[in-house]
């Protein structure tokens, strides 16, 4: 189990893709009220799955306060946490270690509450008072960097500029300081870079993209459903979702992809799931793949896996196995999820990257855009 959470967790870490980006908990296959959670808790401190559950619905309730300016409630939410977490005592050696896991998550949650309450003009008044304040350096970093990120896909221009605007700021606050560990601080920084001129460059892959003809998918195999050809495909609607069993991220898109099969299977839309050979296995007792002990998988196995995997998560769309990374690299796939919406004639029209609500918007749009009952009909 806790080798399952901490690799979720790493997965969920890896998506980011920053070091600013708050340390995620993994999501549970259900969700309970953080009074149930702690219900549950209370009558065995040692179920870490329930831990798991509880830290998760705090974070939801953390981001829930920061999303709404309410940062008071973002606060009540960590400070129940750790007055919760504080009244238990489990026994367990993985419990100990995952409530402890939560409080120091927690508190990384509470410093970076900290500087979303902070406004960026306060850290560039002290940064231009003291150029060795290490604090308003950190906070100007950690306000300005997510925006450069989030645009790094949508307007890599723009985040480009944005980043280089940020270079000369630090390389005139270096000038100025008088303390070696400014420099150093500064420096650490820099180790950031090159993630965000990979999203750049993969942002201008992706919009250099949309208009073009979609690759052939030819895939080691397939599975949870039939073969699917050129022959099949065409005239369709295809939503391409590069996704893994492993994937925090991935699995919490699932809901969407139920939602717009139900909705336009019917009308048009195929939705081929494309992962890779992972040489995992089903744990039915606890609802999940596991990373195999030793040994590979063999294809038959693989698609077994597979197979439990859809069951369990109500999957119904096809699965493709890719047998390398040919599939991924035409489509600048550098993060999962990643989607790929491709029309009627076989062009890319939409990609998009990660589980955040905006983006299952965007791809709803371009569904409805493509096969909704009216467009549909004109096509």
């Amino acid at each position: 189990m806790m080798k399952h959470v901490l690799l979720i967790s790493l997965c969920l870490a890896l998506s980011a893709s920053a070091p600013w980006a708050e340390a995620k908990p993994p999501r549970p296959q259900q969700k309970a009220t953080p009074k149930q959670l702690e219900a549950m808790l209370k009558a065995n401190p040692n179920d870490v799955e329930a831990s798991m559950n509880y830290l998760r619905a705090t974070y939801d309730a953390y981001r829930a306060g920061i999303t709404a300016k309410d940062f008071n409630a973002s606060e009540k939410a960590l400070d129940r946490l750790n007055a919760f977490l504080k009244t238990l005592e489990p026994d367990d050696e993985k419990a100990k270690q995952y409530q402890q896991r939560s409080i120091t998550t927690a508190a990384g949650w509470r410093r970076a509450l900290a500087v979303e309450r902070t406004p960026l003009e306060v850290y560039l008044k002290r940064i231009k008072t003291d150029a060795d304040d290490a604090e308003a350096i950190n906070g100007y970093y950690r306000k300005t960097m997510p925006g450069i990120s989030t645009l790094a896909r949508s307007n890599p221009d723009e985040a480009e500029k944005k980043l280089e605007e940020m270079k000369a700021f630090f390389a005139k606050i270096k000038a100025r300081s008088k303390k070696e560990l400014t420099a150093k601080q500064i420096d650490s920084y820099a180790r950031s870079y090159a993630g965000i001129e990979k999203r750049i460059e993969g942002g201008r892959k992706h919009a250099n993209l949309i208009g073009a003809k979609a690759m052939k998918l030819e895939v080691a195999s397939w599975t949870n459903g039939k073969a699917l050809s050129a022959k099949n495909l065409k005239g369709k609607v295809v939503l391409l979702d590069f996704w893994s069993v492993w994937c925090g991220p991935c699995i919490a898109t699932f809901p969407h992809l139920r939602d717009w099969r139900e909705k336009y299977a019917d009308k048009g839309l195929v939705i081929i799931g494309l992962t890779r050979k992972y040489n995992y296995t089903w744990n039915a007792d606890a609802g999940r793949a596991s990373r195999r002990a030793e040994g590979e998988n063999t294809e038959s196995e693989e698609h077994a896996m597979l197979g439990h995997f859809a069951k369990h998560h109500k999957l119904k769309h096809v699965f493709a196995i890719q047998k390398d990374r040919a599939i991924s690299d035409f489509y600048g796939v550098s993060g999962i999820p990643q989607v790929v919406v491709i029309d009627r004639q076989g062009k890319v029209r939409l990609i998009r990257v990660g589980s955040g609500e905006q983006n299952a918007h965007d791809v709803e749009a371009m569904l409805e855009k493509l096969i909704g009952t009216k467009t549909a009909a004109r096509e």
